[in-house]
Order: C-alpha cells, then structure tokens, then sequence
C-alpha cells in the first residue's frame, strides 16, 4: 500500500510540476516587456499629463503619481489592450496648492505589473522653459529620445541636427528615438554619430535608430543587428537621414504612401542586411484609397535611374511595412500596380454550321485584371492542333475582343480551343447552288402556230445534287415551268416548246438570260368557195367560216395543226371548184343549198358548245370539232350512204349489218387518245396527223352508223 501511493503521490507532483513549467512558458511567450513615457518632460498649471507604454496584452497596469516629497498624488488603473499598449491621462491643477498636489518640482510615475515596476518621471513648473531646439531625455536603460524643435532649428540656423548614440554613458542602450515637431526642411538632416558604437567599422551591438515625424505621424527607423559591418570608400562615422524635398518621379501607376526619405551617406553599404522599417496611418490609407496587404518598400537605384521594390513584410494591426537592405539611399513606402495578369472568356463560334470554304469566326475578350500594361498570346487549337495566333498589348482594366477566323475545306467536326476555352462547329457540303448559263432559240423564226424551242442550260455550282426550277417567261410573263436534277458540277439543258398565234418579236427569260424569236403571219388564206358561192368575202355567211377559223380554231395548238393539214388538202382543189362555181349561178345557188346545213351547224357549235367548254381552249375546240365533224357526216354523208346500203340490201336479200363499226370505233379512240396526248406534249407533227385521223374517223362512224340503223328500219 504505501509503495503504490508512493507512486500516486509521484505522478501528481510530476503532472503539477508540468503544469507549472507550461504556464511559465505561456507567460513567457505573450509577455511583453513593461515600459512607461509621458508625452513631455515639463508641465504648466492645468495641463494634461498623458503616460502611455507597453505592457503584456489584456494585463492590469497600476499608475501612480509621486510629488517631489515621494508623497503619492494621484493614481489609476487601466488594462492594456489586444496589442499591448496603454495610455492614461492625469490633469494637473490651475494653482499650487490643491487638493493633493502642494508643490511644483519633479515628479515621478511609477508603472506596475505583473510583478514588475518601472518609472518615468516629468517637470512640474509654474514658469516652463523656453523649447530648446534639441534636447535629450534617457527615458529608460535602453533608449533615449531626442526632441528636436524644428522652429528653434531654423532659428538657430543649424546646418544639422546630430545625435550622438552613447554607448559610453548608456551601455544598456538599444534605441535611439528622434522625434521632430515637424518636417525637417531637406538642407537641415539629422545625423546620427555612430563613433561610440563602431569597433573596426561593425556595430558593437544590435542598435535601433529611429526618426518619428509628428507633423504626418510617420516613423523610419534601422535596426543594425551586432557585428553589422559598414563598407565604404572611406570610414563611416555618421549616418545622414533626411526628407527628400524632389525625390525622383516614381513609376506611373505607384502611388506613394510615405514620403522619400534620403537615408546616407551616399554608397554605404552593409556586409550584411539590416531593417529598414516604415509606420503609416490608417487616415493616410483611407485617403489614397491602397491596400495595406499590397504596401512594399521601394529605393531609389542611382545607377539605374529607377524606383526599385523590395520583399516587404506588411502589419496590418500595428501600421508598419519593413524589409531588409544593404546599402544606403533613398527609400519610401509605395503601393504598386497589380502585374499584367489575362483573363480569357466568352468563346463564341460563329457560326456553329458552316459550308464548305466559308469563313468560321471564333472570339473570345480578353481581359488585363491586373493594373499594369501588357502583353498576352492567346492560341488557337483546332482538333488538338495549333491553328494560329494573335497577341494583344492590354492597359490595366482594359478589355478586348480578339477574332479569329477559319475556313476548311473538308466537311466534318472541328473542335476549338482558346486557352482552355473549348467549342466546336460543323462544316457541311455546299448545298445544290445553280446557275443558269445560256439561253437559246431554235428556230429563230416561225410562223403563226409553229413551234420554237427554247433551250436553256443549268449549272450546278454547289456541292451536292439538286433540283432546280427553271420558269421561262415569254414577254414578262410565265410561259412554263420545269424542275431538273442535276448534279452537282453538272450541266443541264432544259428545253421549252412554246408556240405563239399571233405574228410578232417575243422575249423570252430565264433568270435574267434573255433573248428573242419572231412570229410571222402566214399569208391570209381565202375561204374560196365560199366567196366564189355568194360573191364576196364581205357578205354574212364568209364572214361566218372565215370567224369560225380564225377566232375559234386558229386559237388552240390543237385547232392551228389540224388547219395545217386540212389547208394542204383543202386548198388543192378549190381553187378550181371556186373558178367553175363563180362561172355558173345555177352552180352558185345549188352550193349555197348545199352550204346551207354547214351554216347551221358551225353557228350552233360556235355559240353554244364551244363557249361551254372556254375554261379549257384546247378540250373545247377537239370536243367541238367532233360535234361538227359528227354532224357534218351524218347530213352530208350518211344520205347516200344510206342509199348504197338500200340497193345492197335489195340486190342481196339479206339483213345490213353493222360491218366494220368496231374496227372504226378503234381508231376513233385510238386517235382521240393520240390527240390529247400530243396536244399535252406540244408535239405539231403528231397533232397534225392525230386530228386529221379524229375528224375522219368521227365523219365516218356518226355516218356509217346512222346509215345502217335507218337500212335497218325499212322494210
């Protein structure tokens, strides 16, 4: 039992022991050495006395107040803040005595906490000194404050202000604070006389020097590490900190935050690097509008002629920028441009399906979203393959549109990249494009009614097969219309048949190609029996035939063609039927009974059957000339027919029989289909022979037939 609480026992002192070395460590790490100032060394009735310093963060700082007699006369307590600092105001009296204050003299502050005590003291009078224009104060061991009044300066025209660093009287000392009221005119540097810290030119110890304007509340300040060695031409005792009046002009685009500051002599340099550290406020950010994060130090290279920046460390909480330097000369804190740095967006193919050598653009912008002017080379791939480039010269903020343009020769899908940026587009076969190339006309000439063929020839131009529609217009006006398949490099003719019935110039035009054909009128054709029957072109019933011919049948294809044919037949042997009818009255009067039905029968047919059937010329004259020709037959025909049946009949004593009706109705047929097919077709010959065979035929079977069925009836 007592071996294992023996063992307990050790493992609790062991557990506090290392409790204890860890808070004692803690402490050590975010402890902050206790200091104390006040704002000035000499103090008049009902003046403030402003004690400020260091301190561990968050801890509590006892502020007393001693008077001459070392009688306590006022005191406060303060906690120090996140960054460790303090600050406390005391109000002194309007007279002597009150309250607890009972004497002028000097008085002391004394700082306590955590365990620690430090102290200050400051000058109570009722007459203050007239300023001096340099005076020192040894505010602790370690660091001395000069206070240099730059009015007296310049009253006193002193070509400089020197502060000596004294090691000698001061070994402890590690800083040496300058603060001026004002900035010191460019003529007038403070030098600091390094001889009591020099041995063999290097710093005997690590020593701070330090100038902090009021005026702009800015602070310079080196820190020499120990054993830090000068080199220079010459031994170096002093170093030269002065405010550039003209610094050279910086980089466009740098905006300066702190003004330069002419740190020499000119030419030193350092064996190895020392600080060089810059204080800014928070107003002075605000009103230039930088970004503390982007703050650097920057010095002037005399040989260069330029602004060059360093590697700086930036404290955002405590304002201040350092970095590390080895020689001397003129420094200032700036903000500079961002570097040129390229955004690429916005791919756009246009147009996404393309033909076969056209054009495809591709774009996109780009974008400088740094601050400083540049260059960028974009690249553009296509199926993996660098294709091109283009390189734009961008100002900071600015934007570009950068077009590229392609055209391929090979249908497919072709993939795009830009940067990263990927699209793609199609390229399609040129589609059928036609062209019409020529126009002709064969024959040049013809008559009323004959035809002409107009020949025109189409060009495929694209890249596949197509139809094309070829419309001919004969005098402005759609004649026909035909499609063609034609591929695609091919050459194709289209040929129209177009004929006219009245004599005349026409154009024809196809897409622009033009040409011409004359028409000319076939010399006037006579109705001579007719005229050598009732003595005169003039009188009612020519005027009738002559009407008939001209306005009904010559104005159809099919009309003009048969006349073709019955003219050659017609014409002869009347004229020399007409010479023997115009010869003899008897002759006259018996034609013009027998013309008489022929009267009746083209009146009839003119004003009722062919004006029923107008919507359709060329259906209405064949109908109506197998209405004529059936009723032509039957009344000039069918009566001696009719009598040559009767005697055969008698002669043979047998029945007539309807002998060779069908055979006729054959061909009627067949000729009524050959007809309507080369009207249809435009085709002249076969029209001629088709119509000429369809009147016959129709003459014949209306006779034939009304012959036998009247043989049939008699008895």
């Amino acid at each position: 039992m007592e071996v294992e609480l023996k063992t307990r026992l050790t493992a609790v002192a062991i557990t506090l022991l290392l409790i204890c070395v860890t808070l004692t460590w803690i402490g050590v790490l975010y402890s902050q050495s206790l200091t104390v100032e006040v704002d000035k060394k000499v103090y008049g009735f009902s003046e403030t006395v402003k004690v400020r310093g260091t301190a561990t963060p968050f801890a509590l700082i006892a502020i007393q107040i001693y008077d001459p007699g070392n009688r306590l006369v006022a005191m406060d307590q303060v906690r120090a803040t996140d960054k460790g600092t303090y600050e406390a105001s005391f109000r002194l009296p309007s007279k002597i005595p009150y309250g607890m204050f009972e004497k002028t003299g000097t008085y002391k502050v004394r700082v306590t906490s955590q365990g620690v005590t430090v102290e200050t003291i400051f000058e109570f009078s009722i007459t203050i000194p007239a300023p001096q224009p340099v005076s020192v104060s040894v505010l602790t061991p370690e660091k001395v404050e000069v206070a240099v009044n730059v009015t007296k300066v310049l009253e006193a025209k002193m070509n400089v202000v020197e502060v000596a660093v004294p090691l000698a009287t001061t070994p402890q000392l590690s800083e040496v604070k300058v603060v001026v009221d004002n900035t010191l005119p460019e003529k007038v540097p403070v030098k600091f006389n390094l001889t009591q810290a020099l041995e063999a030119g290097k710093v005997v110890k690590e020593l701070t020097l330090s100038i902090h304007d009021k005026s702009v509340d800015v602070k310079v300040s080196l820190h020499l590490p120990k054993n830090t060695g000068i080199v220079a031409p010459e031994p170096v005792k002093c170093l030269n900190v002065k405010q550039s009046v003209a610094p050279p002009e910086t980089p466009k685009g740098w905006v300066k935050v702190v003004p330069p500051i002419d740190i020499g002599p000119s030419g030193v340099k350092f064996d190895k690097p020392i600080v060089i550290n810059f204080t800014y406020t928070d107003e002075t950010v605000k009103k230039l509008g930088v970004d503390e994060k982007r703050l650097t130090i920057a010095y002037y290279d005399e040989k260069a002629a330029k602004w060059i920046s360093l590697r700086s460390v930036v404290n955002t909480e405590k304002n201040y920028v350092y970095a590390e330097v080895d020689h001397l000369t003129a420094f200032t804190v700036v903000q500079k441009p961002l570097p040129a740095e390229f955004k690429v967006s916005g791919l756009t193919i246009n147009p996404a399906e393309a033909l076969i050598g056209q054009a495809v653009e591709v774009g996109v912008e780009v974008t400088n979203v740094g601050e400083e002017a540049g260059e960028y080379t974009l690249t553009l791939k296509v199926n993996g393959r660098v294709e091109t480039s283009k390189t734009v010269s961008l100002m900071g903020g600015a934007r570009e549109a950068v077009k590229f343009s392609l055209v391929k020769d090979q249908p497919g899908t072709y993939s795009v990249e830009v940067d990263g940026l990927t699209g793609s587009f199609n390229v399609k076969l040129v589609p059928a494009e036609f062209k019409l190339v020529r126009i002709s006309v064969n024959p040049l000439k013809v008559k009323v009614g004959e035809a002409v063929n107009v020949t025109v020839e189409v060009l495929n131009v694209g890249g596949q097969e197509g139809v094309k529609t070829v419309s001919l217009k004969v005098n402005e006006v759609i004649e026909a219309t035909k499609d063609v398949t034609v591929k695609a490099g091919e050459t194709k003719p289209v040929t129209f048949m177009v004929v006219k019935k009245e004599p005349g110039t026409y154009k024809v035009e196809a897409d622009g190609l033009t040409s011409t054909f004359t028409v000319e009128a076939p010399p006037p054709s006579r109705c001579l029996i007719a005229t050598a029957t009732y003595g005169s072109e003039l009188t009612p019933e020519v005027q009738l035939l002559r009407g008939f011919r001209d306005d009904v049948v010559l104005s159809t294809f099919a009309g003009s063609m048969f006349m073709e044919s019955f003219n050659a037949w017609y014409y002869s042997w009347s004229p020399m039927v007409a010479e023997a009818i115009a010869k003899s009255q008897i002759i006259k009067e018996a034609v013009k009974i027998i013309l008489y039905p022929l009267m009746g029968i083209l009146k009839g047919s003119v004003t009722f059957i062919y004006p029923a059937l107008s919507f359709n010329p060329e259906l209405g004259i064949i109908v109506t000339g197998i209405v004529i020709s059936s009723l032509i037959g039957v009344t000039y025909l069918t009566p001696p027919l009719t009598i040559l049946l009767i005697v055969l009949k008698r002669r043979s004593r047998k029945p007539v029989k309807t002998v060779g009706v069908k055979a006729l109705t054959a061909t009627w047929l067949s000729s009524l289909t050959l007809t309507a097919l080369s009207v249809a077709s435009s085709s002249s010959v076969t029209t001629m022979v088709a119509t000429a065979i369809l009147v016959l035929t129709t003459l014949s079977l209306s006779a034939w037939i009304v012959a036998v069925k009247l043989v049939q009836r008699l008895p």
